[in-house]
Parts: structure tokens; C-alpha cells; sequence
């Protein structure tokens, strides 16, 4: 059934990108503005040039009050909390809950806290990123999962 309502999702929206990510992901308080900032580049390099912007994904280790916290705080907030064990990139190792790395390793969370620039990423085996896409160029869900 969660397949069936992504596709339903993705014949509803309306707008020309999308954001595809899981019930539990929870955006940094500053993703909108950021990206409406840079809307016009984001829509050329997402519809003409069929690229993703991939979002990084981090779990908090404590609970959803911790992660709202590091949502808002924004990029320095999070950068703390993973140098103190506090989050760390979604299901990365067993600390947090589940574990697996290939979901996001390719994002390469550790250059990201880094840098204030893009930088391209290559689909590994397994990786499963939270993107912004073209919505004429995601495919429907497979529904039998």
C-alpha cells in the first residue's frame, strides 16, 4: 500500500518537481527557502538536465524531540550532534536502530557537513537517497511492495 500512494502522490502534485522521501523524514526548517532561492538553477538542472538533487539523511540518537531540535538548528546544529554522537547518517551503523549503510553512503555525509557547495554523487548498489526530482521523470512505484 505505500507504493500505491506514492504513485497516487505523484498523479496529484502539481508543481513540476517533487520531493520523494520517506513518512518519517523530517526537512531542515531552512530546505524551503533554500531551495526556493535557487528555484530557476534547480528547475533547469532537474527537468532539462534530468538530475537529482540529493538530500542527506540523518537520524537523531535520541528521539523526535532531538530531532526537531537538530531540524531547526540547522547545518551547524547537526554537524555538533554528529561529532558528539547525538545523530548520525540515517541507518549508517547499529548505534541508532537499524542499519543500512549502502542506503546513503553514496550521499557522503561527512563531505557535505564540509562544504557549503554541490558536488556530484554516483548511485552505488543499494543507495536509496531522499531526492528532489522532475516529476515527469519519476517512475510509478512498483505497488506489490
Amino acid at each position: 500500500p505505500i507504493n500505491a500512494a506514492r504513485n497516487a502522490a505523484l498523479r496529484l502534485a502539481t508543481t513540476e518537481l517533487v520531493l520523494l522521501l520517506d513518512v518519517d523524514f523530517l526537512p531542515s526548517t531552512g530546505l524551503h527557502s533554500t531551495v526556493a532561492g535557487s528555484a530557476a538553477e534547480l528547475r533547469r538542472r532537474c527537468v532539462e538536465e534530468r538530475r537529482l538533487l540529493v538530500l542527506p539523511a540523518f537520524e537523531s540518537c535520541a528521539d523526535a524531540c532531538e530531532a526537531a531540535a537538530l531540524a531547526a538548528g540547522g547545518k551547524p546544529a547537526l554537524a555538533a550532534a554528529v561529532v558528539a554522537g547525538r545523530a548520525r547518517t540515517f541507518a549508517s551503523d547499529g548505534r541508532c536502530g537499524d542499519t543500512f549503510p549502502q542506503g546513503h553512503r553514496a550521499t557522503d555525509s561527512k563531505r557535505w557537513l564540509a562544504t557549503d557547495g554541490a558536488y556530484s554523487v554516483e548511485h552505488e548498489e543499494g543507495f536509496e537517497p531522499f531526492v528532489v526530482a522532475s516529476r515527469r521523470l519519476v517512475p510509478p512505484y512498483d505497488e506489490r511492495f
